[in-house]
């Protein structure tokens, strides 16, 4: 099921990246015909193949980009980039339709390449904003691997004791705990997960995430959904990693890790 859900979501953005790309060399093929005369059947050519094949590719466009949107962590119709550029190119179609109906017969056309122009604006600023996040957490996994020993949790000017990795054995069932709720903390990808594991008849009954200083919804929104569910469902802390987003997974992990050490009978 994660897997479907990866495709649903980065498979089909990168094929939106790719379909905006070939709609927006359409402009740049049609402007080569004057600039490259010896190549000027060529491009004709390959100007009017574009041409047909045009509105189809700007359907899949708006189709895909919602799908994508749909199996991203983000709401499809929150206020982010992503969504800013699924509408740019849903105006970009609607312009296109109503082309009859304006003023002039060369006014569509000087919209359709404004919000061209947009589109595409758009679509960096949102790669750069999923990347940077990616980036940024790699950094810190390499830093956390690099200082591991050196490794302390701290909140309010209070140290928290270091988690013991190897005091737990992954699955749930091999140890005797106490029924209760357990607080437990670890860093994340920002410091101080805190969250509340509930113990009883040996098993995890419940996790809630009570406070975290993650950043970007777009990473840390699924891990918080889906790791805690993994972790009751199997009863292990032995789960995957949300992909991009592993820094806050492995924190969630380690936060139930430091809740059950304090569940230990």
């Amino acid at each position: 099921m994660e897997l479907i859900n990866k495709i649903l979501n980065e498979g089909m953005a990168w094929i939106s990246v790719i379909l905006g790309i070939v709609l927006s060399s359409k402009y740049i093929v049609r402007k080569s015909i004057k600039i490259y005369p010896k190549h000027k059947e060529s491009l004709i050519s390959l100007n009017k193949y574009m041409k047909k094949s045009h509105v189809l590719i700007g359907i899949l466009l708006i189709i895909i980009g919602m799908i994508h949107g749909i199996f991203s962590s983000v709401d499809l119709f929150s206020i982010n980039i992503g969504t800013i550029c699924w509408i740019v190119s849903i105006l970009l179609g609607m312009n296109w339709m109503l082309r009859k109906y304006l003023n002039k017969p060369s006014m569509w056309i000087k919209y359709h390449r404004i919000l061209t122009i947009l589109f595409l604006l758009t679509m960096i600023f949102h790669i750069i904003d999923v990347k940077k996040n990616e980036i940024l957490e790699f950094k810190n996994e390499i830093v956390s691997i690099l200082y591991k020993d050196n490794k302390k949790i701290k909140s309010d000017d209070e140290s928290i004791t270091q988690i013991n990795k190897n005091e737990l054995k992954d699955n749930i069932e091999n140890y005797n705990l106490e029924d209760g709720i357990y607080e437990g903390r670890a860093n994340g990808f920002g410091p101080n997960l805190v969250l509340n594991v509930t113990v009883k008849d040996n098993k995890i009954k419940e996790i809630e995430i009570i406070s975290h200083n993650e950043r970007n919804e777009s990473y840390y929104g699924l891990p918080m959904k889906e790791i805690p569910k993994s972790i009751i469902k199997h009863q292990t802390l032995d789960v995957d990693a949300i992909s991009g987003a592993t820094y806050t997974s492995n924190g969630i992990m380690d936060a139930v890790k430091d809740a059950l050490n304090k569940a230990k009978k």
